[in-house]
C-alpha cells in the first residue's frame, strides 16, 4: 500500500473545481452571483469561444481593496459568512471555493476599486497562486477576466459539448440569474455580438417579458399567494400554452435557481388533466421562505437545496 500524502493546496481546488466549475457557465453563475452579493446594480457578460478563451464579467459593486483581493482567491476565504452560521444563509456565494478552484484550472485577472478615486487594483493570477499585483485606473467596482479555461486540466476540455451547446448554456445561466434580479440592469455578448441585455425595473414582468418575449406573458397569469412565513409568487402558463419539454419551468427558492423535484411534481399534478400527456406546463416561481427553514449547502453548485420540511 502507498504511503498516505497530504494533497497540495492547488491539487486540492483542481478537485474542487471538478464539483464547482463544470463548464464555461458554472464560471459565469459563480461570478454573477459574486456581482450580485457584492450589491452590484449593473453586471456585463462578455464571452469568447463559448467560454473557453475568455469570460468577463464587470460590475458596479463595492469592490476589494488591495488586501481583500490578496485573500478573495485563497481557499475557504469568505466575506459572506458570520457567526460560523451554516443554516441561516442570506447570500449566493459563500462556501469560498469558486475564485480559488478557477485560479487553480485558468489564468485569472481581477481589477477592483471600492470607491470613485478613479484608482484600482489589479490582481493577476494563474496555478493556484497570486502572480502580481500592479496599479490600474477604474471607477468603483470590479472586473474579472478568465482566459483558457482549463488550460491547467485540458482533460477537462474533451468533457465540453460543441461551441453552439457551450454558448446557449452559458445564455441560458444568465438569463435565469437575470431573471431573479430584475433590479439589476444586466448584458451578455457573445463574441462581438450582444446577445442579451435588459434594463433595471421593479416590476418582475417586465424582466419575464424581455428575456421570453411578448407571447409568453400573453399566455401566463400572475400569482401572488401569502401563508405564515411563506409566500409564492410568479408566473403560470394557461393550460393551452405548454410546451414539449420542462425548460419553461424556472423555479427559484429565496431568488436562487433550483431544480427541485418536489416542484416538478406539485406543478405536474396541478396540470393532470388540462394538458396532454407528455406536454409540460410554463411556470416561473419564486418561493420565498425563511432562510433557517432550507439548507443551500446541500450540494458544491447550490442547485439542490434540503428543505427542513419538505
Amino acid at each position: 500500500m502507498s504511503e498516505i500524502k497530504i494533497l497540495s493546496q492547488n491539487l486540492i481546488n483542481q478537485i474542487a473545481a471538478g464539483e464547482v466549475i463544470e463548464r464555461p457557465a458554472s464560471v459565469i453563475k459563480e461570478l454573477m452571483e459574486n456581482s450580485i452579493d457584492a450589491g452590484s446594480t449593473c453586471i456585463d457578460v462578455k464571452i469568447q469561444d463559448a467560454g473557453k478563451s475568455l469570460i468577463s464579467v464587470s460590475d458596479n459593486g463595492c469592490g476589494m481593496d488591495k488586501e481583500s483581493l490578496q485573500k478573495c482567491i485563497l481557499s475557504h476565504a469568505t466575506s459572506k459568512l458570520s457567526d460560523e452560521n451554516l443554516f441561516d444563509i442570506h447570500t449566493f456565494g459563500f462556501r469560498g471555493e469558486a475564485l480559488p478552484s478557477i485560479v487553480s484550472i485558468a489564468r485569472v485577472s481581477i481589477t477592483s476599486s471600492t470607491d470613485n478615486s478613479g484608482e484600482a487594483y489589479v490582481l493577476s493570477a494563474e496555478n493556484g497562486g497570486v502572480q502580481e499585483i500592479t496599479i490600474a485606473m477604474r471607477e468603483k467596482g470590479t472586473s474579472i477576466e478568465i482566459r483558457d479555461l482549463f488550460f491547467a486540466t485540458p482533460a477537462r476540455l474533451k468533457f465540453l459539448k460543441s461551441d453552439e451547446s457551450e454558448s446557449s448554456s452559458c445564455l441560458a445561466v444568465f438569463n435565469r440569474i437575470a431573471l431573479a434580479c430584475p433590479h439589476i440592469q444586466v448584458s451578455f455578448s457573445d463574441g462581438n455580438k450582444k446577445k442579451a441585455e435588459y434594463k433595471l425595473t421593479d416590476q418582475l414582468q417586465t424582466r419575464v417579458r424581455d428575456i421570453f418575449g411578448k407571447d409568453f406573458i400573453e399566455n401566463v397569469f400572475e400569482i401572488d399567494i401569502k401563508k405564515d412565513n411563506f409566500r409564492l409568487r410568479g408566473f403560470l402558463g394557461v393550460p393551452t400554452f405548454n410546451k414539449a419539454t420542462s425548460n419553461y419551468q424556472y423555479f427559484f427558492i429565496n431568488n436562487r435557481f433550483v431544480k427541485d423535484k418536489i416542484f416538478a411534481a406539485a406543478l405536474k399534478v396541478a396540470y393532470l388533466g388540462l394538458i396532454p400527456q407528455g406536454r409540460f406546463a410554463v411556470a416561473v416561481l419564486f418561493l420565498d421562505l425563511p432562510f433557517n427553514e432550507v439548507d443551500v449547502n446541500a450540494q458544491p453548485q447550490k442547485t439542490e437545496v434540503r428543505f427542513k420540511d419538505s
